[in-house]
């Protein structure tokens, strides 16, 4: 009877062992997610009240990755951030049929100049309010970029060109628009 009661107990432990361990394997399974969000970084380039055709135009301005919201609560888990796109945004043109006769930029990381993402806007680029410009890789390579992005630091966006028009009062900014995936990883 001993041994009958052991035979028949012996599957029943056998299933619990094979359970826990897919419970266990489950345990150290990781999952992963994606996060799509924005870096948006203004720039205000020319407040002008003098009287020019070509004006010329620098600026700068920094954004802090770690405290974009939708990364913030996640910056441990990520493993990888993708650029996916990045824009030029007109976000004020006073008088609104200003031209872009000449835009350079560059976006690094903050304090360090080894790794520098470079990128121009067209020749003569007509410039009003809400237009924008899609810097394609194809254009340029979004690898360097990448490398900066992946930091997950703070980053200087730096730009300077010559805007046309001839009119005493001149304003004009930017938005650069920084579109990223971010992959997190979580142990379930």
């Amino acid at each position: 009877m001993k041994r009958l009661f052991i035979l028949l107990l012996l599957p029943i432990l056998a299933i619990q062992m094979s359970s826990c361990k897919k419970v266990k394997d489950k345990i150290n399974e990781v999952s992963t997610t994606t996060i799509t969000t924005d870096f948006i970084i203004p720039i205000k380039l020319i407040d002008q009240q003098q009287d020019r055709i070509d004006i010329p135009f620098s600026g700068g301005a920094n954004y802090a990755i770690p405290g974009n919201e939708d990364l913030k609560k996640h910056l441990k888990q990520i493993t990888k951030i993708e650029v996916l796109s990045l824009e030029m945004r007109v976000s004020e043109a006073n008088p609104d049929d200003l031209v872009l006769k000449q835009g350079d930029f560059n976006i690094k990381k903050k304090n360090d100049n080894s790794v520098t993402f470079n990128f121009s806007t067209p020749a003569n680029f007509p410039l009003t309010t809400n237009s924008s410009y899609q810097i394609s890789d194809n254009d340029t390579d979004y690898e360097a970029l990448n490398n900066i992005i992946n930091d997950l630091g703070d980053i200087e966006l730096n730009g300077n060109g010559i805007v046309t028009y001839n009119l005493r009062n001149v304003k004009l900014s930017f938005e650069f628009i920084i579109k990223v995936q971010a992959t997190v990883s979580a142990n379930l």
